[in-house]
């Protein structure tokens, strides 16, 4: 997360991971998808959790598309997944396959302009429902216009966290004014919540 001192706007960016939640704090460009049974809060007499989708993120890298998603804490620890690209019409086209215990990202040597990516998680060697689809973003960031705040204000803090029970994370905003605090919310489309 990124934000420069008067500027009108904040930058939620990927990074690469070794494992984990892979998609870290990067807002999923794809999500839309129904959350796949996952909404009841976490596991019962367990930990508590939002209910999000598998946030898919595909950011240019060099010459290649970097590509992750969400690893759910409910997740079976034997999951793995394959990722697809879709060009238009045609037929997705798997880009690689992750296994157990393997990091939640890929890298396609491959990428097209426009190409959208998305995961199927794969349990006991049965493939599940595909994730929301993501379109390969312009640079290694999701770039959020914020609205205009009064002289003098700066954003100080931002954070992410699903406000709207959407599956997607959505950011807030905490400026610093002469006048007083101003705490704004958005979508990660950029829609002011």
């Amino acid at each position: 997360m990124s934000a420069a001192a008067g500027e009108n706007t904040a930058g939620m960016g990927t990074s690469v991971g070794s494992g984990g939640s892979g998609a870290g704090g990067a807002a999923g460009t794809g999500g839309s998808v129904p959350h796949e049974g996952r909404c009841g809060g976490g596991v019962e007499n367990g930990r508590r959790m939002e209910c999000l989708d598998r946030g898919v993120v595909a950011a240019p890298s060099g010459d290649s598309a970097f590509v992750s998603w969400r690893l759910f804490g409910t997740d079976p620890p034997d999951i793995s997944f394959n990722l697809y690209r879709q060009n238009g019409d045609e037929a997705p086209a798997l880009v690689c396959s992750t296994g157990p215990n393997a990091g939640t990202w890929c890298l396609d040597a491959n990428d097209t302009a426009g190409a959208s990516y998305f995961v199927r998680p794969v349990v006991g060697g049965a493939e599940g429902a595909p994730s929301g689809a993501a379109t390969l973003l312009a640079q290694d960031y999701l770039r959020i216009p914020l609205r205009a705040a009064g002289d003098g204000a700066f954003v100080h803090l931002a954070w992410v966290g699903d406000l709207d029970g959407d599956g997607e994370y959505d950011l807030v905003v905490d400026r610093i004014s002469t006048a007083a605090p101003l705490v704004d919310a958005y979508s990660r489309r950029g829609e002011f919540l």
